[in-house]
């Protein structure tokens, strides 16, 4: 599971990165404060990504989703995108799970045996 969350927030970051010349030019962000931003969310994206061993990990990759949406205000398009991502990332929950729950059965099984 923390595998799929970490490639999730890592290409996240990528759509953060790509984002920021967008707010500078097309929405009229100052660039400093768009610099600043959006590298700022982009590190925070790679560093959760980085995170995702730790107990805080999952709710920090949350907290993330919803600031990325919430850039949708500046940029509109990152409401599609952000709203895209947090069911990518809700998905790599589920399935991520799923595959740890059948790896954990398939590890007593080999044990058993």
């Amino acid at each position: 599971m923390r595998t799929l969350c970490a490639a999730v927030l890592t290409f996240e970051s990528i759509i953060v990165l790509l984002a920021i010349p967008v707010a500078i030019v097309v929405q009229g962000v100052a660039a400093p404060v768009g610099i600043a931003t959006g590298g700022a969310l982009m590190v925070a994206c790679l560093f959760v990504a980085g995170s995702q061993k730790r107990t805080w990990g999952l709710t920090a990759g949350w907290v993330l989703q919803f600031i990325i949406i919430a850039t949708g205000f500046v940029v509109p398009t990152m409401f599609f995108l952000g709203v895209a991502f947090a069911i990518m990332w809700f998905y790599a929950i589920r399935v991520g799970r799923q595959g740890d729950a059948i790896k954990a059965a398939r590890q007593a099984q080999d044990s058993a045996t």
